[in-house]
């Protein structure tokens, strides 16, 4: 899931202001996996997330 996110990061349609959100949560969800954090509660972030992307 995070790997799709961080395709999104290429969209050459978006807008610059959609990119750089993008961009700080796929940051923040690839500190928290690193960081130990339970895989789950990430992922319930990445899918409420969903529908921004």
């Amino acid at each position: 899931m995070i790997q799709i996110a961080k395709q999104s990061l290429n969209d050459k349609k978006s807008r610059p202001e959609r990119i750089k959100k993008r961009k700080q949560k796929v940051e923040e969800w690839v500190t928290k996996i690193k960081k130990g954090d339970d895989p789950c509660d990430v992922y319930a972030d990445i899918q409420k997330s969903g529908n921004t992307f």
